[in-house]
């Protein structure tokens, strides 16, 4: 939960910056929740079962920053 929390400020915090490119080197764990949130993904178990090859590069946009649907809300 701590990662997601994490990822979810990172990503807050470049909306708010108004920048509309990253380069983002991440480990494994922190890059399944970050693509999980911004492919509105809403199963735990295909976010955590994502995978990503060793030195490749993913690009992927968004216009609006979501709550991650694979997190229960409680």
């Amino acid at each position: 939960r701590h990662v997601t929390q994490r990822v979810l400020s990172f990503l807050y915090d470049i909306v708010q910056s108004g920048h509309t490119d990253a380069l983002v080197v991440s480990h494994m764990g922190p890059m399944r929740m970050l693509m999980g949130i911004l492919k509105n993904e809403s199963d735990p178990v295909r976010v955590l079962k994502m995978k990503f090859p060793n030195t490749k590069l993913l690009r992927i946009g968004f216009d609006r920053l979501h709550f991650p649907r694979f997190i229960e809300r409680k």
